[in-house]
C-alpha cells in the first residue's frame, strides 16, 4: 500500500499547512486505477472533533481503507479484486453481475484440450496448458494468491514441441488465433 502511504502522507502535509485557513476543511487526491469511469479518491477531512480523517471513495462508495486498496489496485487478474469488484458494482452501481468463482480446486484432474490445426497445408497439434502464477497484490492489499492461467502449446504431427511456454507474466501464445498467427509467420522456416 505504499501508493497508499504516499498520498496520504501527502495530503496531510497540504491538510497541515492549511490548518489556519477557517475556509479550507478538506483535501483531496484522486487515485488512478484500472476503471477509467469509476473515480477514486482519498479526502483528508476535520470530523465533528476537529480531527484529520482520511475518507476513501470509489465512485459513489465510501469505503474502507483495505478495501479501497483492492479495488484500485492495478493488477487486474487479481481474483481477491475481481471478487470486490463484483460486490461494489452490485451495490453501488445496482449491478446484476455474475459471480467470480472464489476459487478452483487445483487437484481436481482437468482434461487438455487439443485441436488439429491446418496451415498452409501443413497439420499441427495445439494443446492448452496451464501455467499457475503465484500473484503478489502491487498494493499489498492482501497476501498473494496463486492463479492459474491457460494458454497454448504447439506440436508438430510427430510431436516435437515448437511453441508456447510461459514468457515473463503470462503465456507466450495466450489464444487460438495467437497459435495460428505464429504458425503463419513461422511455417518458411519450418519447412
Amino acid at each position: 500500500m505504499q501508493d497508499l502511504d504516499a498520498i496520504e502522507q501527502q495530503l496531510m502535509r497540504e491538510w497541515e499547512a492549511g490548518r489556519d485557513d477557517p475556509h479550507k476543511s478538506a483535501c483531496e487526491r484522486t487515485v488512478p486505477h484500472p476503471l477509467p469511469d469509476v473515480l477514486a479518491r482519498v479526502t483528508l477531512v476535520n470530523d465533528r472533533l476537529g480531527r484529520a480523517r482520511f475518507r476513501y471513495w470509489f465512485g459513489p462508495s465510501r469505503v474502507d481503507r483495505s478495501t479501497f486498496a483492492t479495488l484500485t489496485c492495478p493488477e487486474t487478474r487479481c481474483p481477491r479484486r475481481q471478487e470486490m469488484l463484483v460486490q461494489w458494482k452490485a451495490q453501488a452501481m445496482g449491478e446484476r453481475t455474475s459471480r467470480v468463482p472464489r476459487h478452483t480446486d487445483a487437484g481436481a484432474p482437468t482434461l487438455t484440450r487439443e485441436v488439429a490445426l491446418e496451415v498452409n497445408g501443413a497439420h499441427y497439434l495445439a494443446r492448452e496448458a496451464v501455467f499457475t502464477l503465484r500473484l503478489q497484490c502491487p498494493r499489498q492489499a492482501h497476501q498473494p494468491v496463486n492463479i492459474q492461467l491457460t494458454g497454448w502449446d504447439v506440436f508438430s504431427p510427430s510431436g516435437k514441441g515448437l511453441a508456447g511456454g510461459w514468457d515473463g507474466e503470462q503465456p507466450h501464445l495466450q489464444t487460438l488465433d495467437a497459435v495460428k498467427n505464429w504458425l503463419l509467420q513461422h511455417t518458411a522456416e519450418m519447412a
